[in-house]
């Protein structure tokens, strides 16, 4: 390891780990640390509309299957799901504050 580097351990989840590793796999990261190194230094920066969409399609696809859901049609939505969906709505609501934010 060359001398410029820091080595530190970090605990979480491993529902937090396994979120991460499938964002990393998803953008097409080789391993978890230059995606962390990545998403650190990309935090904060401006959102846009997509972003946004991209956080906002799942929500409203759950919510779909919900509707239906209620009309007595067949569901296939897990609790799990639904707690997914809740971390989802929080990340869109916060893109939509930082991009609504002076």
């Amino acid at each position: 390891m060359p001398k410029a580097q820091t080595k530190f351990t970090v605990r979480m989840a491993p529902e937090a780990l396994a979120q991460i590793d499938a964002l990393r796999a998803q953008h097409g990261f080789t391993s978890r640390a230059a995606f962390l190194e990545a998403a650190g230094l990309a935090y904060g920066a401006e959102s846009s509309a997509e972003d946004i969409l991209r956080h906002l399609a799942p929500i409203s696809a759950t919510l779909h299957q919900l509707l239906r859901a209620a009309d007595g049609e067949l569901s296939l939505i897990k609790p799990d799901d639904v707690q997914k969906i809740f971390r989802e709505l929080r990340k869109a609501m916060l893109l939509v504050r930082e991009s609504l934010a002076p």
